[in-house]
């Protein structure tokens, strides 16, 4: 039986060179399940504006897997009391690894899809990453035989959990996790940290997605990472009475950067106004063709593109290309305003922002609400078919009323815990900064298009006369 982090494959990686990848790792990485991560894009439709980043998920997930296994490693050689052992290790680093298996085609943009299809859906992608691995355990039996050789059913649970954790870990004083005992409560806080977001996953794709996009990353490198793993301690949060990966004060401002990095990425890069304005007009075409798509499992039954989730092996086939190759080389009347839509796209024919609003105020207004202001207060007849409204919140996050430095528990050099200070960078919102852009359909009559524009400006000016 191989050792439980015996190397049996070196891979290259653009962002962090040669990678070890344990046996049991590899054993997962060749499966069918995990190969359809590369034609899941990374980034969606981000490649529209940078065309570097056509990255898919794969690379990603590994990136996430080697940096789990050096998070763990480091903090065992600094704090062998933890009693860290080499099945903890591979049980979080399988999670980093696996953690990304469950996304729709496009990526996020699939999830935006079903919520204007239904806002009631229940599908979270960390949830078909869990069913994707249930899969894989059942449909490659050779490869469950071996895990159970070094498992048991707490590690699979664990596994699930890492990826998946819950919001709160204790409940009327209970321990509410079932993979690991409290005592080794840190070990949650590697692939998914719910208490600050400081995890492997978040710091892999910030390197990783501006590396491809060509964005400079300069405020945020491997060199932080590396600080930020050398000074992390297990300590128990004194109001919560459970272990947490805390750091030591030195890196304040590396884990400010952080933050700084991913309000950065989505402001010029994951909600670049582009962005927006594509993946609206690409969602619409996907609403359109949903009623008119079928796809079918192997028992023959029909699902539409906003049902995949209900089975989950047929899900697992379907990504992007294939979609896509199905609208568009249909010659279905039912699908031919898709189809259109499609080739508008491909000829980059977008809706054009005509005014960008900001202020603080804007966190009390929803999209159609603003849209109906515009609309009512235009001077010239319009309809919503005409422009639309695209919020973008930018916070490092934890949401925008919610400074993320809040949570982090800094300690000195006596290890004890001691209050941070302020963020060098502030902003509007304790957690970041809020906008809003107004779009008009391309080719829109002039005349509209100058009058929304008024309306917008003005509703614009509300909002920051409101504040001031």
């Amino acid at each position: 039986m191989p050792g439980l982090l015996e190397k049996s494959r070196l891979i290259c990686d653009c962002v962090h060179g040669l990678i070890d990848i344990s046996y049991y790792a590899n054993l997962l990485i060749d499966t069918k399940y995990f190969a359809r991560t590369s034609k899941i894009l990374q980034v969606g439709i981000v490649k529209q504006v940078y065309p570097g980043a056509e990255h898919s998920r794969k690379p990603h997930m590994l990136g996430s897997y080697y940096l789990a296994v050096q998070y763990l490693t480091k903090l065992r050689e600094n704090q062998p009391e933890l009693d860290i052992t080499d099945k903890d290790i591979l049980c979080v680093s399988i999670a980093g690894l696996l953690h990304d298996i469950g996304h729709g085609l496009a990526s996020h943009t699939y999830e935006y899809f079903l919520n204007v299809i239904d806002k009631d859906n229940t599908f979270r992608h960390e949830e078909a990453s869990i069913r994707l691995i249930q899969l894989i355990f059942k449909n490659y039996p050779d490869i469950k035989r071996q895990f159970d050789e070094i498992f048991d059913v707490e590690d699979y649970i664990f596994i699930n959990e890492c990826i998946d954790p819950p919001e709160t870990f204790i409940k009327n004083n209970n321990w509410e996790l079932k993979g690991r005992p409290i005592e080794k409560s840190f070990l949650y806080d590697i692939v998914s940290n719910n208490h600050t977001g400081l995890d492997v996953d978040k710091f892999d794709y910030l390197l990783r997605d501006a590396l491809m996009a060509g964005i400079d990353s300069k405020h945020f490198s491997k060199d932080n990472i590396a600080r930020i793993f050398e000074n992390t301690r297990a300590i128990r949060d004194p109001k919560l009475q459970y272990l947490r990966l805390c750091y030591a004060e030195k890196v304040q401002a590396d884990l400010e950067g952080v933050y700084d990095a991913r309000r950065k990425m989505h402001t010029i890069m994951y909600k670049h106004k582009t962005c927006l304005s594509y993946e609206k007009v690409f969602v619409d075409a996907l609403i359109l063709a949903n009623d008119h798509l079928k796809f079918f499992n192997e028992k023959g039954e029909a699902f539409k593109l906003s049902e995949l989730y209900k089975d989950w092996e047929l899900y697992s086939k379907i990504t992007e290309e294939v979609v896509l190759s199905q609208i568009t080389m249909s010659i279905s009347p039912e699908l031919e305003e898709s189809r259109n839509i499609l080739d508008e796209l491909s000829n980059r024919h977008l809706p054009k922002r005509i005014s960008k609003l900001n202020g603080s105020n804007l966190i009390n207004y929803s999209e159609s609400e603003i849209e109906e202001i515009i609309k009512t207060n235009c001077k010239v007849k319009t309809t919503k078919d005409n422009f639309f409204v695209k919020i973008r919140h930018l916070h490092g996050g934890k949401g925008l009323t919610k400074n993320p430095n809040a949570n982090i528990l800094l300690y000195d050099k006596d290890y004890q815990f001691i209050k941070s200070r302020d963020p060098y960078n502030q902003t509007q919102l304790p957690g970041g900064f809020i906008d809003a852009h107004v779009f008009v359909a391309y080719n829109l009559d002039t005349t509209i298009k100058e009058a929304l524009k008024e309306s917008a400006e003005a509703f614009s000016n509300q909002i920051y006369e409101s504040i001031n």
